[in-house]
């Protein structure tokens, strides 16, 4: 705004210092552009190199460098003047479409997506999405004004009155939709059915009321009838498919999804392109990579109408919907591995390291933030059962349990073993049930895929291959039935990288954190998020700078005393041009405007003590004159001395 007050006097400035001698000009400009370039500099290699947070801090009181040594340079010279980039000059006409347009278009459900017309092909749907975005906000701009002419005329009475009609349209708009909500009648047909009736309402009023001021046209004519009908039925039709099949707002996944969940694949992506060089250079300070290609889990494609879109859940997002939960894992090894890798989910990078120190076969308890993580060693299924019926009457948020591969492993010798186990899952289903009806939600571990080849030791190469401990998880899943809330299939996350398995039973930590990602997916439906206990918010000026606010202050005091949009660099300009101080250029630069736009007159200080002065002057004389006229004496021609003063009156 001081920038914008002082324009008129930088432009004359400018075409002042153009007129002097090539050598002058320059020096002048050079002084202002020297300093303005030394203090763009010293913002690019200190605030713009601040931290995101600690920028955002401080840019409210040193954005304006840029902004103002931009404009500096590009206003340079005549020549700079003369060209504009059009394309900057289209963007301009249009800013504010192109600022609402893009939550609508580039960006959806609330700029937590990006809408997606071209699956699988990331740069040709930005393409795409990117023509559709600045053609629509063109048009939305036209319309804009066209629709501004239409009902906001420049005449007042009827402005008044399309004001009053818009008015009263939209309270009848909202009456009848609070109708149709009120009745239960606000579903797709009948809201189509509404818009066909009114839309020819409509037509019909405005045919009736243009008549008279288009007398050639056809007023029983029915083809701009069925052609808005056909169109309306067009949209409509595309409308409901977009409703019933398209993808809708992004909100947590809902129970459904369950299906989905483990459904998914390891692929190798190869990190040895441009974009990743670039990442791990400026990042990581890693200038070229020993190996390339890496794996990662990925789920399969479902429906866009499945609202099943699963994604990676980093620790902040983790962190705020697991506020205040706690959470209890009972089971074995694998339990515990999933375990950890939640632990490393949430932030905690070394959870599930390598321990000697450390119990193997032992509980452990965690709290990450205000989150409490819990695991409870109990390898048979008579040890999930007992721990289970005890942790029922603490309430956990949250209880995942997994068992089997010790079983089969330590006691399948007989048939009563077998039947043993199978007891012990019935005991738990009926714990599982009860923790439902507690409205606890529970998720179900089953054993990891066995890599045979990898088996150390003999009992486990004749108890515990992938064909066994397969029919262990067909024997738990057809035993539990539904009573978990969700099951968490080990083998579909490790088959992809059996090969990987050391031990013939464990993987690498990187695989047990896909597993942990499944069942952060299905946090969204095992889990109700806690509400905030709101508490006062930050004070006014909580992050505020006094120092740097007193800074703006003297700088803003300068640009508006001392007229400079540069904020008191063009003073420089006077060292080596006369004449060219912003303060003695107002009334030259501001004087045609005020011609254009008919305002009064600008009369300046020196102007005034002039006119001032020359007032005073005439009125010592004026009353000289009068203290002449009192005093009447003849001269020795006989004259009247009166006549004399009054010629000098005149004169």
């Amino acid at each position: 705004m001081i920038f914008a007050a002082n324009y008129p006097i930088m432009s004359y400035l400018q075409r002042k210092l153009e007129a002097q001698p090539a050598r002058q000009e320059w020096m002048a400009k050079g002084s202002t552009g020297i300093v303005l370039f030394a203090v763009f500099l010293w913002w690019v290699t200190h605030p713009f190199m601040e931290p995101k947070l600690s920028y955002n801090q401080t840019n409210a009181y040193y954005g304006f460098i840029p902004l103002v040594t931009y404009i500096y340079f590009r206003n340079l010279t005549p020549t700079l003047r003369s060209y504009s980039l059009d394309l900057l000059h289209q963007i301009g006409k249009t800013t504010l479409e192109t600022y609402l347009m893009q939550h609508h278009i580039w960006l959806t459900s609330n700029a937590k997506s990006l809408l997606t017309l071209i699956p699988g092909w990331p740069k040709i749907n930005f393409l795409v999405v990117s023509i559709a975005y600045f053609f629509l906000s063109r048009r939305l701009y036209r319309i804009t004004l066209f629709l501004r002419g239409m009902l906001m005329p420049d005449d007042h009475v009827k402005c008044l009155k399309s004001l009053f009609a818009i008015f009263c349209v939209v309270g009848l708009s909202y009456a009848y939709t609070w109708t149709l909500a009120e009745f239960g009648l606000n579903f797709l047909s009948i809201i189509g059915f509404s818009a066909l009736v009114l839309g020819l309402s409509l037509y019909k009023i405005t045919t009736l009321k243009l008549y008279h001021m288009h007398s050639d046209m056809n007023a029983s004519s029915l083809r701009p009838i069925l052609g808005g009908v056909a169109s309306l039925l067009m949209i409509g039709f595309a409308w409901r498919s977009m409703a019933v099949f398209g993808a809708g707002k992004i909100v947590p996944l809902p129970a459904s999804c369950a299906v989905y969940a483990n459904e998914g694949s390891w692929i190798s992506i190869s990190t040895c392109n441009e974009l990743q060089k670039g990442v791990s250079y400026y990042e990581n300070g890693i200038d070229g990579f020993a190996t390339c290609n890496g794996k990662n889990w990925g789920w399969d494609i479902t429906e866009s109408s499945s609202l099943c879109r699963f994604t990676r859940k980093n620790s902040k997002v983790l962190k705020k919907q697991l506020r205040e939960q706690r959470i209890a894992f009972v089971g074995d090894s694998i339990t515990r591995n999933v375990y950890h890798a939640l632990n490393r989910a949430l932030g905690d990078t070394n959870a599930g390291q390598y321990d000697t120190n450390v119990e193997k076969h032992s509980n452990i308890k965690k709290k990450i933030g205000n989150i409490s993580l819990e695991f409870y060693w109990a390898p048979y299924a008579s040890d999930i059962y007992e721990v289970i019926k005890e942790q029922r009457t603490s309430k956990p948020d949250l209880i995942v349990l997994g068992g089997g591969a010790w079983d089969r492993l330590h006691q399948w010798s007989a048939p009563e073993d077998k039947q043993a186990f199978i007891d012990n899952l019935v005991n738990i289903k009926d714990e599982l049930n009860e923790y439902k009806i507690n409205g606890i939600s529970s998720v179900w571990i089953l054993p990891t895929t066995i890599n045979d080849a990898a088996l150390m030791s003999e009992d486990k190469k004749q108890n515990m291959t992938e064909s066994k401990i397969h029919e262990v998880r067909e024997i738990s899943s057809k035993t539990l039935e539904d009573s978990p809330t969700f099951v968490l299939d080990g083998s579909k996350f490790t088959i992809g990288r059996v090969h990987e398995s050391y031990d013939g039973v464990h993987y690498p930590n990187a695989v047990y954190d896909a597993g942990a990602q499944i069942l952060a997916n299905a946090m969204d439906w095992l889990v109700t998020e806690k509400p905030f206990e709101f508490k006062d918010g930050p004070h006014p000026g909580k992050m505020a700078q006094p120092l740097l606010g007193f800074m703006i202050l003297a700088i803003s005091s300068i640009g508006i005393f001392f007229f400079d949009s540069y904020f008191g660099l063009t003073y420089l300009a006077s060292f080596f041009v006369r004449g060219v101080r912003p303060n003695d250029l107002y009334e030259e630069a501001f004087t045609p405007l005020h011609k254009k736009m008919k305002l009064p007159p600008i009369v300046s200080s020196q102007s005034q003590s002039k006119h001032s002065k020359e007032a005073e002057e005439f009125n010592t004389l004026l009353r000289g004159e009068d203290e002449t006229s009192e005093d009447i004496e003849m001269t020795p021609n006989g004259h009247n001395s009166r006549g004399i003063a009054s010629s000098k009156r005149r004169s």
